[in-house]
């Protein structure tokens, strides 16, 4: 989940359902069920916040 947490962060300009079948995930869903659970936020937020805070 570590590199995918990268690449929702780092490919700001990739749709999110792009970096979810990068990753290898089929179903777009629970790539975002998974991907919340583990971050606590969903990848669009993560981005949200990492922009805001200057990480880009």
């Amino acid at each position: 989940m570590k590199t995918t947490i990268e690449k929702a962060n780092y490919k700001d300009n990739m749709p999110i359902k792009e970096v979810v079948n990068e990753c290898g995930y089929k179903n777009e869903a629970h790539f975002m069920r998974q991907f919340k659970s583990i971050v606590g936020v969903t990848p669009s937020e993560y981005r949200k916040n990492s922009f805001s805070k200057g990480n880009k």
